[in-house]
């Protein structure tokens, strides 16, 4: 056992979302977010849930990270002013589209 544990929460509704500012461990940090379908969320929602990410990490091997999946909605949108309009060694940004799937056969890639 790493003692390592995975927490799920929505952000559908404004109740779900203050419940993101409570987030606590009893022992441990959180390091790690991940945010499917992350254009639905609000900017303040990953604001709140950046927030939680803090403190001194004892382990030099740990840093802290949210990683959004999405799909591209408008070039408007919050996330690609914030993330990808401009450079940060801090920010990591990596596109990739179907055909770059090794998994994916021939006969499907005729479908796609």
């Amino acid at each position: 056992m790493t003692g390592n544990s995975v927490i799920f929460r929505e952000v559908n509704y404004a109740k779900q979302r203050e419940k993101l500012k409570s987030i606590n461990l009893p022992t441990g940090k959180l390091t790690w977010i991940w945010c499917e379908e992350a254009t639905e969320l609000a900017e303040s929602d990953v604001d709140i849930l950046d927030d939680r990410l803090r403190g001194i990490l004892d382990n030099p091997n740990l840093y802290y990270q949210i990683t959004f999946i999405f799909n591209p909605v408008a070039a408007t949108h919050w996330i690609k002013r914030k993330y990808f309009d401009y450079e940060s060694e801090d920010i990591f940004n990596h596109h990739s589209i179907y055909l770059g799937n090794r998994f994916i056969d021939s006969a499907a890639r005729h479908y796609l």
